[in-house]
């Protein structure tokens, strides 16, 4: 009996080696150590045994995508099989067209590739509504941008700015709105002047400022200059004679008196008086000879 369970150990013992050999290590954790933006997968990092002959899925990183490799480890006698998988950054592309839209690249013609910005602008005429910027993601751009055509209101005299003291002269009344660029022009009432621009424009922010009437200054009348009134007789051949000729006749006729009276100095005063007479009825009667006055 003895015998027999000493025979039976040492046939153990001669097989042990063959077992041992035959039975091959598990991979005690998942590689941490892996490729730039190669990360395991979501199965294999709640895995918690990877007996021999695991397989362990990986992928790519946040805004990486495959590139080329195979994306499986493999656990070989306790160790994990060189990572094949080779990731790169994702590239959204151009983003799609849009009636009006227009993109500025913040970082040059190439810059669509992850978390990369660009800048949603609008044609002139256009409003943007929605996004500013759009950005490239994981899952593509992410942004949502449209352009809207800018209009001032109705195209109806009763709904365009009104001016105090004024009134609209011209404006595109032969259209539904009042489109972007469209202008509006406007004159003052009498007794009123205009101070800044006529003319108002429809633009991205509204219509322009709106000029003023203002009363314009009562500016005091001139008197009119009197021209002289010449009083005129008429001669018997039709000509006219001003009166101020008769004036002078007289004066003249006066300061010859005087003259002679001046250097005889002892006439008689009745002498005097007679001669002046004389002297004068002749000069008046030289003077009727040759006018009738009317």
């Amino acid at each position: 009996m003895v015998r027999a369970k000493r025979s039976m150990l040492q046939s153990l013992m001669t097989l042990a080696p063959f077992f041992l050999c035959t039975v091959k290590a598990e991979c005690p954790t998942a590689p941490t150590e892996l490729d730039n933006n190669v990360i395991l997968s979501d199965e294999a990092v709640v895995q918690n045994e990877f007996p021999d002959g695991s397989v362990v899925k990986l992928e790519c990183d946040n805004g990486y995508v495959p590139e080329e490799g195979n994306n499986t480890i493999t656990c070989d006698s306790g160790s994990w099989t060189k990572v094949e998988l080779r990731c790169t950054r994702k590239n959204c592309g151009p983003p799609k067209v849009i009636p009006h839209l227009t993109f500025e690249y913040q970082n040059g013609e190439n810059g669509t590739y992850f978390r990369d910005r660009i800048r949603a602008i609008c044609e002139p005429g256009f409003q943007l509504v929605g996004s500013g910027h759009w950005q490239c993601l994981n899952h593509g751009w992410k942004g949502k941008s449209a352009c809207k055509e800018i209009m001032c209101g109705a195209a109806q005299l009763d709904t365009l700015p009104a001016l105090e003291n004024g009134r609209i002269i011209k404006a595109p009344l032969d259209k539904e709105h009042i489109q972007f660029g469209d202008s509006i022009q406007y004159s003052c009432s009498d007794d009123y002047h205009l101070t800044g621009n006529d003319t108002i424009k429809c633009t991205e922010n509204g219509y322009t400022e709106l000029p003023k009437c203002e009363v314009t200054a009562q500016r005091p009348s001139k008197t009119p200059k009197k021209e002289p009134i010449e009083s005129s007789v008429s001669v018997s051949k039709g000509a006219a004679i001003a009166v101020p000729v008769l004036a002078v006749f007289f004066i003249v006729s006066s300061l010859l008196i005087c003259h002679c009276a001046g250097n005889r100095g002892s006439y008689d005063t009745q002498e005097g008086s007679n001669k002046m007479g004389k002297l004068t009825k002749r000069k008046s009667d030289n003077f009727q000879d040759h006018f009738d006055v009317v």
